[in-house]
């Protein structure tokens, strides 16, 4: 929906490089914004905010002419619905004209929305078995294994009966249930081991997937800063009444 041109470099008429600029084309609304900077991460954040105002403008655009068609079938239903259309179409088209007349015009120097305050955020991930916030992308935690329950000891050694007792079998059996027993313990053992392995092994993933994560993040809010400084700075120009700030803005 929205096409960026090549990004070219400017020049005064003696040849100095004056900055950069590149033209911007939104289809769907038809306009065309030629944005211009004299510092590449100027002109990224102008680049940033244009498109956040077109996509809020196009959202709206969207809304507005679902409930201008919800109207219009409604109005057909009810046998108005020439009379509505007509009516519903003209609205729509004045509407849509003083959006775009808003913004056309809308040249008053707020440096708030020049500013890039947009939080870091990445695609959800997927992943086996490492959860992620829905809205940033950062990795939260991982999902481990559950380690296998201990036997209960009562359970291997059940009473042994009376009549066994008396024909001398008590000693055999307690053996017998003791090895059972020493065989389950060996075998939950074995498990719980290899089960630690695994969750230690999905804590170091999820530790490296978050370190990563964090460390695009603080990147982007290195450049962030960087590039909000320099409207502060911009604006103090301004405020100065800088004939080159003026211009820049």
């Amino acid at each position: 929906m929205i096409r960026k041109g090549s990004l070219e470099e400017r020049f005064t008429a003696t040849g100095n490089h004056s900055g950069y600029e590149i033209q911007l084309r939104h289809d769907g609304l038809n306009e065309i914004k030629h944005l211009f900077a004299r510092d590449t991460d100027v002109l990224d954040g102008k680049i940033h905010n244009q498109e956040v105002a077109w996509h809020k403008k196009w959202r709206k655009h969207l809304e507005l002419k679902e409930k201008e068609k919800l109207r219009l079938e409604t109005s057909a239903k009810s046998g108005l619905a020439e009379e509505r259309t007509e009516r519903a179409i003209q609205a729509l088209t004045q509407i849509e004209k003083i959006l775009s007349h808003t913004l056309a015009i809308n040249d008053a120097v707020d440096w708030k929305s020049i500013k890039n305050t947009t939080p870091y955020t990445e695609n959800v991930g997927r992943h086996g078995f490492i959860q992620f916030d829905a809205s940033s992308g950062r990795p939260l935690k991982s999902n481990k294994k559950r380690s296998p329950q201990k036997p209960e000891k009562q359970e291997f050694f059940p009473p042994v009966s009376f009549f066994r007792t008396i024909l001398g079998q008590k000693k055999k059996i307690l053996l017998e249930q003791e090895g059972a027993y020493r065989g389950a313990i060996s075998v939950w053992e074995c498990e719980k081991q290899s089960i630690n392995e695994e969750n230690n092994k999905r804590e170091a993933e999820f530790k490296l997937k978050y370190d990563e994560w964090k460390k695009r993040e603080c990147e982007y809010l290195d450049k962030q800063k960087v590039y909000n400084n320099k409207i502060d700075k911009l604006r103090e120009s301004y405020a100065s009444k800088d004939e080159e700030a003026i211009e820049e803005y």
